[in-house]
């Protein structure tokens, strides 16, 4: 079953909260590497790469809200 309502939302401004936050991470690790306090250039990657799947995956969710309200502004009533 579908949930509707409240949540719908509510989840993709959590989405976007941590979209937020998994961006500052990325940030704060790209920013310690080229200052050279972090030597660790795996754990930096990880971080710019999750950043960019995060980001992806609120995009796509976008895309079927936009969608799906197109859908519905198109019905007949």
């Amino acid at each position: 079953a579908t949930r509707t309502g409240e949540g719908g939302a509510g989840g993709f401004a959590q989405i976007l909260s941590g979209l937020s936050g998994t961006s500052s991470t990325a940030d704060d690790a790209v920013s310690r590497l080229a200052t050279g306090q972090d030597n660790d250039l795996h754990d930096v990657m990880l971080s710019v790469e999750s950043e960019g799947l995060a980001f992806d995956l609120a995009v796509q969710i976008r895309n079927r809200l936009v969608d799906a309200y197109s859908e519905i502004f198109r019905m007949q009533v």
